[in-house]
């Protein structure tokens, strides 16, 4: 009897330290934690990482459900209702790009991942989600689009005749203009290999153009 209850209150003690480092995970986790009821989207738990991202107090949140914290946009509520009933049927969540809101209004991009907790009949009684703030990625993302598109802009209604050759010597692209000021279809341009231009040779445009692709630099050589 005595061994006995040593080795319960072994166990006990074991089972509390294990519970105390689960607790201190998910409370000191860099990343927002939810843990979500799937029976109505009741907020049961957060960490400190989503009171920080979203603005609300541990009180405000007991009293949302997760639905309130989605942006009445394509990629928020409605997607995040899809990807809810999904989940009830079994249906993974990872790394899903979603538009929530915080409390002040202000609008942010997350990346979503949520893992099913189920009862001992295995119906799934709770979500553990994971939210990652990824913001400045979108608007980096955004940037990058915005400019790419301003190029090609340039690039098609510019009066200069302007064509672009991959690092294998193929020609990728053409404007309009050098077409119109060579007298070639683009479908002639795009035929082109520049290690094949004989005049390319005989005007020095090709050693040029190696040598560009060697150190990685735009060069200019002019051409008579």
């Amino acid at each position: 009897g005595k061994r006995e209850m040593l080795e319960r209150e072994r166990a006990e003690e074991a089972l509390r330290q294990s519970e105390k480092q689960y607790r201190d995970l998910y409370e000191e986790a860099p990343n927002a934690y939810f843990s979500i009821s799937t029976k109505d989207g009741s907020i049961l738990r957060v960490n400190d990482a989503a009171v920080r991202l979203f603005g609300y107090g541990w009180e405000e949140f007991e009293r949302l459900k997760v639905f309130d914290l989605y942006a009445h946009t394509a990629d928020g509520l409605p997607k995040a209702q899809r990807l809810f009933e999904g989940f009830l049927e079994g249906q993974s969540i990872s790394d899903e790009e979603m538009q929530m809101r915080r409390k002040d209004g202000a609008l942010i991009w997350t990346s979503l991942s949520a893992a099913p907790i189920t009862d001992d009949e295995g119906n799934v009684v709770e979500s553990r989600s994971t939210v990652i703030d990824i913001t400045e990625r979108k608007k980096l993302e955004l940037s990058l689009k915005e400019a790419s598109q301003l190029n090609e802009t340039i690039f098609a209604s510019s009066p200069i005749g302007i064509t672009m050759y991959d690092s294998a010597g193929q020609c990728i692209s053409a404007n309009d203009s050098f077409g119109s000021i060579f007298g070639t279809t683009s479908e002639q341009m795009l035929a082109q290999n520049f290690h094949d231009i004989g005049f390319w040779k005989k005007c020095g445009l090709y050693e040029k153009a190696l040598e560009s692709l060697s150190i990685g630099k735009p060069l200019t050589h002019e051409v008579n």
